[in-house]
């Protein structure tokens, strides 16, 4: 089938920097690794267009995507980037611009984080739980 092989682009909604809003860190890569579970940073100076490796999307997928070429998306896994499957499954998010929650589709579980340079996680959705609240810095791109 050539969609599978040669899938179409999907829509941007978010993008930027995602902060957790508990502590202001953003998401990030360790060491600019992809393969590796993602972490919190220091934010750059600019939200918009950060410059530590920190740009991420949310697609029309139900993707969360690293900023690049290589297609990576964020998986349930261990919580790393890995190629983007267009699947959905284990790469599925769905944001809740209400709670600032950032949802795991198949597992109901929300992604949570703790203190710089430490992996996100995910945990029992809590609509009160400051660190499962994240902004996005650009919102419906």
């Amino acid at each position: 089938d050539l969609l599978k092989e040669f899938p179409l682009e999907p829509t941007y909604i978010y993008g930027g920097s995602l902060q957790l809003q508990s502590n202001k860190l953003c998401l990030g890569l360790q060491n600019m690794e992809l393969n590796k579970p993602a972490i919190l940073v220091e934010c750059s100076e600019d939200l918009q267009n950060p410059k530590n490796g920190s740009y991420f999307m949310s697609t029309s997928e139900q993707e969360i995507r690293f900023f690049d070429y290589r297609r990576k998306c964020l998986d349930s896994v261990d919580m790393a980037f890995y190629h983007c499957h267009n699947q959905r499954g284990n790469q599925a998010w769905n944001y809740n611009n209400d709670t600032l929650q950032i949802k795991m589709q198949t597992k109901k579980k929300c992604v949570a984080g703790r203190e710089l340079n430490q992996p996100i996680y995910l945990t029992e959705c809590d609509e009160k739980a400051e660190n499962q609240k994240w902004t996005w810095s650009i919102k419906k791109l």
